[in-house]
């Protein structure tokens, strides 16, 4: 078997197309044994950078999650602040997702209590956490979502009450848009999430 990798680029791979093979298989039928076949190299070689495929999850988990949180972070123009820092960052979201469909679909097959989604936005109490120091994107959310509460549309809502509304209608948008990509065409994508998540329904 050819390993015709560097070190730090065999680290990538393994990511990468483990990202891929996640998303092909299931976590159930994941292996780095597998994982190896399909890069050509040996089984030997993958265990030097992942000791377990738990090890090589919890890399994924924490390299999709810094770039949810960067997209989400850069989603909000500077002087932006009140209810168009909210709604830029849900516009930002959606993109995020439409743009990286293999992203949403991993977070939703890796085995958490409460959902790999959760642990990307960097909520605590889960099975399987991002190692990430970085501040979480729900950090950012949550700081968005904050400056609107005394906006008259939140004025009787609780913080989490925001947050889950505004989360809810995004997330789905956002897994609507991966799911049934021919709902709408790729060329109205744009103006079409930024309509629906400045509407309330």
């Amino acid at each position: 078997m050819g390993e015709t990798y560097h070190h730090g680029n065999l680290r990538h791979a393994l990511i990468h197309t483990g990202l891929k093979l996640l998303n092909r298989d299931g976590v159930v039928a994941f292996s780095l044994r597998k994982l190896s076949g399909e890069l050509g190299v040996s089984h030997a070689a993958a265990y030097r950078h992942f000791p377990s495929k738990e090890a090589l999850l919890h890399a994924i988990l924490d390299e999709t999650s810094e770039m949810f949180r960067k997209a989400i972070a850069q989603a909000i123009p500077p002087e932006t602040d009140g209810i168009e820092a909210l709604l830029q960052l849900g516009v930002g979201y959606v993109h995020f997702f439409v743009d990286n469909p293999e992203i949403l679909a991993f977070f939703n097959l890796v085995p958490s209590e409460k959902g790999a989604v959760a642990a990307a936005l960097g909520l605590s109490g889960l099975e399987l956490e991002s190692s990430s120091k970085s501040p979480g994107a729900f950090d950012v959310f949550r700081t968005a979502a904050l400056a609107t509460r005394n906006f008259p549309q939140f004025i009787n809502l609780e913080e989490r009450e925001i947050l889950l509304g505004y989360w809810s209608k995004v997330h789905g948008l956002a897994t609507l848009l991966t799911t049934h990509p021919q709902f709408i065409p790729k060329d109205a994508i744009g103006a079409t999430v930024d309509r629906i998540v400045r509407t309330p329904f």
